[in-house]
């Protein structure tokens, strides 16, 4: 049997595959097959790029912690097996480490720390300050971060998406990614 893989079909398409016995898998049964959630255009959201500060960064590194905290809700658009790019802050000003978000929590700051203390790059103290006036905090875990070998640093992120909130970081699109993929 053949198989053709294709993110959609015109009609006529799949016309001919049904006369010709080849079997159509698009977006839609590619989704069902192994559970994602693909996205549909380069304009949609892929994932988002956190800000952290180098000390956090290197504690989830080196201590293999497994999530990231912060404050807010979930930016619209972002779900579980997306992008999750670390932004570190001075003095590396750069993306320094990539993985894929497994999870997505959110809640108050007391609840989300209940559930995910033990995998934070954050002590108690730390926390207890990020979170003070914070009534939501969303928290992205993950299963291993890949460190990029050579940062990315501000100037090429700002000349790759045509600007960057480097305070807050900010969600990228597909094509934003893919560029973003290709400097890695």
């Amino acid at each position: 049997m053949s198989f053709c893989f294709a993110p959609f079909f015109t009609d006529s398409a799949k016309d001919y595959a049904n006369e010709k016995g080849v079997k159509f898998i698009d977006h839609d049964k590619l989704e069902e097959l192994f559970g994602l959630s693909l996205p549909k255009s380069p304009e949609e959201v892929a994932g988002i790029i956190a800000i952290m500060k180098p000390k956090y960064f290197e504690n989830l590194v080196e201590k293999k912690d497994r999530v990231y905290l912060r404050g807010g809700g979930i930016p619209a658009g972002v779900d579980r097996e997306q992008v999750l790019l670390f932004y570190i802050t001075s003095p590396i000003m750069g993306v320094k480490g990539c993985t894929t978000i497994k999870n997505l929590s959110c809640g108050e700051p007391k609840d989300i720390w209940e559930k995910y203390s033990r995998q934070s790059a954050f002590t108690d103290e730390e926390y207890k300050t990020y979170t003070e006036g914070k009534s939501t905090v969303t928290a992205y875990s993950f299963e291993k971060i890949r460190e990029i070998s050579e940062c990315i640093d501000l100037g090429k992120i700002h000349e790759v998406l045509g600007g960057f909130n480097h305070q807050t970081g900010q969600r990228i699109t597909v094509s934003d990614w893919n560029k973003i993929r290709g400097i890695m």
